[in-house]
């Protein structure tokens, strides 16, 4: 709820809308491959945006506002040993069980991140980036390394995730492509949740409604 004044001299109370997070699902792809074109990421198929959904070593969440995808995460867990388990059991590790990955042990990488141009600047950007966290610290474990790359001409984007926490580690040359570009590549540790709720759901500012 917010309140919003009006000409009879109160306030009304109104709803705002809902944005919720949830896990990504192939049928998602279309719509996600939509968004991502919208952004200019790097080329990806619709293809490749169902199989992210459906791996078991990866997180993928949208963002939904009115039950359409308005931004989405994609990222990859890294493992630095050969576990003996199966993929299955991989992902139903507790942080705390013994036979868990240790806090050495776990990196992740995250690959795409996009945000409906109409809806920038409400936080869902590091909503998505909550529900990434909270997923590895709650099922994975207790700490974990997150990488990134950006363009080198993208300052706005590196200003948020330096925000974030995030900081540069160096470059690679010629990463990219349309155009051909530089990337840095940049390092977070987490290791506390941001939420409770793995993914919340949470208010739009009152911006959003105009």
């Amino acid at each position: 709820m917010f309140e919003i004044f009006n000409f009879d001299g109160g306030f009304a109370a109104v709803e705002k809308p809902l944005v919720k997070i949830r896990r990504m699902t192939p049928d998602d792809a279309e719509a996600v491959y939509a968004l991502a074109e919208e952004c200019r990421l790097e080329f990806w198929s619709k293809d490749d945006y169902q199989m992210e959904a459906e791996r078991k070593d990866g997180f993928a969440a949208v963002a939904v506002f009115e039950g359409k995808p308005i931004g989405f995460i994609v990222s990859r867990l890294i493992m630095s040993y050969q576990s003996t388990s199966s993929e299955d059991e991989f992902l139903s590790v507790n942080k705390n069980n013994s036979e868990g990955i240790s806090s050495s042990e776990l990196e992740a990488e995250i690959y795409n991140i996009a945000v409906n141009s109409g809806f920038t600047r409400n936080g869902i950007g590091r909503k998505l980036l909550a529900a990434l966290y909270n997923y590895i610290l709650t099922y994975i474990a207790a700490t974990a390394v997150l990488w990134l790359e950006v363009r080198e001409s993208n300052a706005l984007a590196i200003d948020f995730y330096r925000a974030d926490g995030f900081e540069v580690c160096y470059r690679r040359y010629n990463f990219y492509e349309r155009p051909a570009e530089d990337a840095l590549v940049m390092k977070k540790q987490i290791d506390t949740a941001v939420f409770s709720d793995d993914f919340p759901e949470y208010l739009l500012r009152e911006a959003a409604l105009r």
